[in-house]
C-alpha cells in the first residue's frame, strides 16, 4: 500500500463505475490530492472494502446530489470521502442508528 498500489486499484474501479468527479480526471492531479487530504487513509485501505461501502452508498443514495452551496451536481464521494473509510456494515448501522435517534427514515438521513 505504501507505494500507492491499493489506491490505484480503487481509483480505477471508481472510474470504471462512474463514482468519480474532478478528482478522477487525472492521476496525481490537484483535485485528487485535495480529495485524499480529506481522507488520507483511503490510500492504505483494501480496495474491496472501499468499493463495498461505495456500492452500498451509491445504491442507497445515488451517485450524485445537488450541492446546497453551489447548486451544481456533486458526486457523493467527492463531497464526503470519509464515508468510504468505514466498512459497509458500519455505514449501514451508523445511518440506521442516527435515523432512529432523529426519528427519521434511514434512507433520508
Amino acid at each position: 500500500w505504501n507505494q500507492g498500489q491499493r489506491w490505484q486499484v480503487t481509483r480505477q474501479a471508481f472510474f470504471d463505475r462512474d463514482y468519480g468527479g474532478s478528482w478522477l480526471s487525472e492521476t496525481d492531479s490537484k483535485a485528487e490530492k485535495d480529495f485524499l487530504m480529506k481522507c488520507p487513509q483511503l490510500v492504505r485501505l483494501q480496495p474491496t472494502e472501499i468499493l463495498d461501502s461505495a456500492q452500498w452508498l451509491a445504491e442507497t443514495f445515488g451517485k450524485s446530489a445537488t450541492s446546497t452551496e453551489t447548486k451544481s451536481k456533486v458526486y457523493l464521494f467527492e463531497a464526503e470521502p470519509r464515508l468510504l473509510s468505514f466498512l459497509k456494515e458500519d455505514v449501514e448501522y451508523g445511518l440506521e442508528f442516527m435515523s432512529t435517534m432523529m426519528m427519521m427514515d434511514s434512507r433520508g438521513a
